[in-house]
């Protein structure tokens, strides 16, 4: 159905789920499953009311043609949790990560702050998107973004090339990622919400299929540009075209931000050169 009042067709319900989850010799809950609730759900029983359009917010009791609400539109409602003279279009994740190295029986948890765009919070909770999903997704991909930059590819390099979430935490690089270990630091934006998250200690961060310009100068003065792909977690740079390593002077990496980095001749220019 639709909502009588916006002709919304997304609505906040209510969901039983049963789960897979860690308890003691007493059988007293300890934890989710490794990889978080979502993942261990392994039975789901029908959504049940009331319903509340995310449009305008009338609540409905049931879901179906000819329904009348069982309360109309709030005025100003804007979902989730923004007041209507909230100009701000940014928010903080507070987020315990909780990192793990199972092998060694380690553990560390460190209290972050990830600041987000309230727009893209939204939108990923009116998809059902968990916030604990939301909030790894956006750091994973600042960082991934970071990593393949000079700055982070040096950083990479004095982590002996074997860059985690030890590295992060150790050399936290705010500035670049946007997540921060105080909420002095963070400034004074809205709470959107609170999550803890486990990760895996040694879980290599940069990424391995990096597209970008391989640039070639040979003797002769003639340049070639080349389409190829960089594996920020090595350095190594493939490519479907082939050259005479032999005739070239100097080679560089051209990132699609404009920024360059060095290839190596010691390695016939085919990985990154270290920093």
């Amino acid at each position: 159905m639709k909502c009588r009042f916006c002709d919304g067709q997304v609505f906040v319900g209510h969901q039983v789920c049963h789960l897979d989850i860690l308890v003691d010799d007493s059988g007293v809950f300890l934890d989710n499953m490794p990889g978080g609730a979502e993942a261990s759900i392994y039975e789901s029983n029908t959504p049940f009311g009331p319903f509340q359009c995310c449009g305008c917010g009338a609540v409905y009791d049931k879901l179906k043609d000819g329904q009348k609400e069982a309360s109309g539109p709030i005025e100003g409602w804007k979902w989730p949790g923004d007041s209507p003279e909230d100009v701000d279009i940014k928010g903080l994740i507070a987020l315990t990560l909780i990192r793990e190295r199972p092998c060694e029986n380690e553990i560390w948890a460190d209290n972050l702050f990830v600041l987000v765009e309230k727009e893209a919070f939204q939108e990923s909770n009116s998809q059902f998107v968990s916030t604990e999903t939301f909030v790894m997704q956006t750091m994973r991909s600042r960082v991934q973004t970071w990593l393949a930059t000079p700055d982070g590819w040096r950083s990479n390099c004095c982590a002996s090339r074997d860059y985690n979430w030890g590295d992060l935490i150790n050399d936290l690089p705010s500035e670049h990622i946007q997540v921060f270990f105080t909420r002095d630091e963070a400034k004074d934006y809205d709470i959107l919400d609170s999550v803890s998250v486990r990760v895996a200690q040694d879980e290599l961060l940069a990424p391995d299929d990096v597209p970008a310009s391989l640039v070639l100068v040979y003797r002769d003065g003639h340049t070639d540009i080349l389409g190829v792909v960089v594996d920020f977690q090595d350095g190594s740079i493939s490519s479907n075209n082939s050259f005479k390593e032999t005739e070239v002077v100097e080679g560089y990496i051209q990132m699609a931000d404009g920024s360059r980095l060095n290839c190596d001749p010691e390695n016939d220019f085919q990985s990154i050169a270290e920093m």
